[in-house]
């Protein structure tokens, strides 16, 4: 599954004043937000999507015709319903907004919305990717500094 958090830039005081407030606008998007979408895979798929290139999906993400994506928000319940007892695997964080027309906001678990891939993912799409270990009770467990701007 992938998940998705936000990051937004700040702008010092200082870049807002009157004489300089123009130039400000124009060199920054004031509150851009970039939308972070994450999946979870096996280290194996992962390491195959590298060697290929692309991420094609798990066999339920073939099966439903889409790869199933989260927002960072969405990841613990993911972890628990899906993943509980899995070892060795992975999360990836991409940018939505770079995934294209073929990312779809969905009607999914518990009526929320989740992000749905009506495609393949090339792997160099990757911000970044790190293990996920199991706690004591089987569940892979997240380390918040990922999330952090």
């Amino acid at each position: 599954m992938i998940a998705t958090t936000t990051y937004q830039r700040h702008i010092p005081l200082a870049a807002l004043s009157d004489d300089n407030h123009s130039h400000a606008l124009s060199k920054f998007k004031i509150f851009a937000m970039k939308k972070i979408v994450f999946k979870i895979v096996t280290a194996a798929d992962w390491a195959e999507a590298t060697k290929t290139e692309h991420y094609r999906g798990s066999q339920d993400d073939r099966r439903d015709g889409f790869i199933h994506l989260s927002e960072q928000h969405q990841l613990s319940g993911t972890l628990e319903k899906h993943f509980k007892g899995k070892d060795d695997l992975v999360i990836i964080a991409f940018e939505a907004a770079q995934l294209g027309p073929k990312l779809k906001w969905e009607v999914s678990r518990g009526g929320e919305l989740f992000p749905h891939l009506y495609g393949d993912i090339a792997a160099s799409q990757a911000l970044w990717h790190r293990p996920l270990l199991l706690d004591g009770y089987g569940v892979p467990q997240l380390e918040e500094e990922w999330f952090e701007c």
